[in-house]
């Protein structure tokens, strides 16, 4: 698009020199993040201590741990909560919402 203004002023710029002039000028759009932050550690919320790191697993069952995972649809957020056995990593439970809250 502004290759025909810039010939008509006699004007001769690289694509590398033109992107860095504009950078300079505040005026490139920025890159989208592929990803979604989803975890503030630093809050000002209570934090809880892990009480099962030291726990040794000798067989499936002893111990199972849940997280929740946020995935991107078209219509929004839904939220897949896991309750999974920490030995042998098998998913026990799992349940797609579309509120943070599980049953």
């Amino acid at each position: 698009m502004m290759n025909k203004s810039l010939q008509e002023r006699n004007v001769k710029i690289g694509r590398d020199k033109l992107f860095s002039i504009l950078k300079e000028e505040y005026l490139l759009v920025g890159r989208r993040r592929k990803y979604t932050k989803t975890t503030n550690s630093k809050h000002w919320l209570r934090k809880h201590p892990n009480i099962a790191k030291n726990i040794e697993l000798s067989m499936p069952e002893q111990l199972w741990v849940a997280d929740i995972t946020y995935l991107q649809t078209k219509e929004g957020y839904e939220y897949l909560h896991l309750v999974t056995d920490a030995y042998s990593k098998q998913i026990m439970r799992y349940e797609l919402s579309s509120t943070p809250q599980s049953d």
